[in-house]
C-alpha cells in the first residue's frame, strides 16, 4: 500500500512491517516491464541509480492498471514542482533560494 500528500510517498510493506518515506525533492521513480511473466517493477529511491533508501515494488499484470494511475499522479506533481520552481520570477519556491 502506497499514500502520497504531493509532498511525501510513503509506502507500507508486508516486509517486517515495514514504512518508507521518501520526499518529493529526493524521489527517483523507474518503471521496467512487463516481464515474461507480465510484471512490472517500480523502484522508488533516493539516487537516480536506484542506490540508496527506497524500495521496490513488482506488481502483478491484473494491479498494474491502478499502480499505473497512482505513480502516473505522483510523477505529474513531481514534474509540476519542477517546473514552478525552474519557473523565472515566481514567488512560491520549494527549495530555498541561493545566494549566486
Amino acid at each position: 500500500m502506497a499514500t502520497f500528500d504531493g509532498t511525501v510517498l510513503e509506502v507500507f510493506t508486508d516486509q517486517h512491517g515495514s514504512t518508507t518515506r521518501l520526499h518529493l525533492r529526493l524521489l527517483h521513480l523507474a518503471v521496467d516491464g512487463p516481464d515474461r511473466s507480465g510484471r512490472y517493477e517500480v523502484k522508488m529511491t533516493t539516487q537516480p541509480s536506484g542506490r540508496g533508501g527506497g524500495t521496490t515494488l513488482f506488481v502483478p499484470p491484473e494491479a498494474w492498471p491502478q499502480v499505473q494511475a497512482f505513480v502516473g499522479a505522483v510523477a505529474l506533481v513531481w514534474l509540476g514542482r519542477r517546473a514552478l520552481r525552474a519557473t523565472p520570477g515566481r514567488a512560491w519556491r520549494s527549495e530555498p533560494r541561493r545566494a549566486v
